[in-house]
């Protein structure tokens, strides 16, 4: 019986996975053109993909008008403003850059399935676990950098799976620098496979990390140049919160949100340690099981950072979706076992499914968002007002720069240079802005989110007292001046 069953759904979950597939798919090219999936935390990588593509490699923090701040890495706003000079725009190239950056992801976890000796329909399964997650659909729908990062380190680690020689170690080393300069966390393939050379072959162990140190190196140099020296100062300014926030008592309230945003992990990351547990006593680990405990170690350390997110998780999810097919394989001769793997999967995917459902849902297939102008602002905010907006699409769309590419961040900069934060409020005090943009209204915004968590309590003050609530409209409270400055 147990056999039977695990044979029916060792066929049907393929089947469900493909059609998951597709549907993500169709909705991704419903909304390449429209501000769908667009939201105050994507929006900043349009106002970096505009910057670079007016010749500004990292914007200043200040230049008398407008904040920069940043914690992206410069490979993938490069490639959102090459991209951008071809669509002469910033949303569509830049759900093309997230789009075949995860498109990317998936193609070399499959081969990485394959490899590891999963057949073609478990493969699909397992990559099809990580894409209609809640993680997985909104990296694919949003503005979103982080697809590329992993799939990089992915392609890196199945370079040395099967140990070569030192020109194989030295190509994984430059892989594995380039995920560095596309994210700021992307170190978990230089630890296992560093871990994985030195274990195996530690004749290469040089030539890997002489490639790493070098490309590192000359990237590094390269983009310090390039931006004008503000690669670094955004690098180390930003790459913890300013004015707190940062905490070990954040890992558990994260994991346990990852509960409901994909619960499937739960599900992948018991086999892969299983998987894990049985090579080690088996004695046939490989670079992918070192990848776990990695990349798990890395997690764990952002987790701890104020304002980082469940984006984070990407890396780890896809590591445990490559090591539960490995494992599926292994007890694929197994009548006793054979079940388990798909139907955890199918309760997995389907614990999922409410959420994604629910991201994919909440921006509908049409609607006023369903296209690259604001219908929805008419009559609140004009083309040619001065806006400060904590949604940075919103004056991009306009053809304005920013005023405040990222709050998140700005509350660190004025942490850290209150005096830059001055002019700002005193352009609100003036009534000098002609309409204030946010996503929450004042009176009913989370505890602290405009004091601590975006823009900062000079700001926040400034607005309460000088400005109004003008209206409403979609997912935005629009403030004008009491009095015009």
């Amino acid at each position: 019986m147990t056999w039977e069953l695990g044979r029916l759904f060792d066929r049907a979950v393929p089947v469900a996975a493909s059609m998951l597939l597709a549907a993500l798919t169709v909705v991704a090219v419903i909304h390449l053109r429209d501000l769908a999936f667009v939201d105050h935390q994507s929006s900043p990588r349009m106002g970096l993909a505009r910057y670079a593509r007016m010749g500004t490699l990292y914007p200043p923090l200040f230049d008398g008008e407008h904040y920069g701040g940043t914690r992206m890495m410069p490979i993938p706003i490069l490639l959102h403003a090459g991209l951008a000079s071809l669509t002469d725009e910033y949303v569509t190239s830049g759900k093309l850059v997230s789009s075949l950056s995860f498109l990317g992801l998936l193609i070399v976890s499959f081969a990485a399935l394959r490899r590891l000796g999963c057949s073609v329909a478990r493969s699909a399964v397992c990559v099809a676990a990580v894409a209609t997650s809640a993680v997985g659909t909104w990296t694919s729908l949003a503005i979103s950098y982080d697809g590329l990062p992993v799939a990089i380190q992915m392609a890196a680690v199945m370079l040395v799976d099967r140990i070569r020689g030192r020109g194989t170690a030295a190509v994984a080393g430059l892989l594995c620098a380039l995920a560095f300069f596309t994210k700021l966390s992307a170190l978990w393939a230089v630890g296992a496979i560093g871990a994985w050379l030195w274990l195996r072959n530690r004749r290469v162990v040089g030539a890997f990390v002489g490639a790493y140190v070098g490309a590192f190196a000359l990237g590094f140099v390269v983009f310090q140049l390039a931006s004008g020296g503000r690669f670094a100062e955004n690098l180390f300014l930003f790459s913890s919160s300013g004015v707190g926030g940062d905490s070990v008592l954040r890992i558990g309230s994260e994991l346990w949100r990852m509960v409901v945003i994909a619960p499937v992990l739960y599900v992948l990351l018991p086999l892969a340690v299983i998987e894990f547990m049985v090579a080690r006593r088996g004695g046939d680990l490989n670079v992918y099981h070192l990848a776990l405990p990695f990349s798990a170690g890395i997690l764990v350390l952002l987790l701890t950072r104020a304002g980082a997110v469940s984006n984070h998780f990407l890396d780890l999810l896809t590591v445990c979706a490559v090591l539960s097919g490995r494992m599926w394989m292994r007890w694929r001769g197994d009548a006793s076992r054979f079940a388990v793997i798909p139907i955890a999967l199918t309760l997995g995917m389907a614990a999922s499914l409410p959420m994604t459902i629910g991201v994919v849902g909440s921006w509908g297939l049409g609607g006023e968002r369903a296209s690259v102008e604001l219908p929805f602002l008419e009559g609140l905010v004009d083309p040619a007002d001065r806006i400060l907006s904590e949604d940075a699409a919103i004056p991009i769309v306009y053809g304005q720069t920013p005023v405040v590419l990222d709050p998140f961040l700005l509350t660190t900069i004025g942490a850290r240079y209150p005096d830059r934060i001055r002019p700002l409020v005193d352009r609100l005090e003036r009534g000098a802005i002609d309409r204030v943009i946010l996503i929450y209204s004042l009176d009913d915004a989370p505890d602290d989110w405009y004091r601590m968590e975006h823009f900062g309590a000079a700001i926040a003050s400034a607005i309460e007292r000088h400005y109004f609530l003008l209206g409403q409209a979609d997912r935005y409270f629009v403030y004008a001046p009491l009095r015009s400055g």
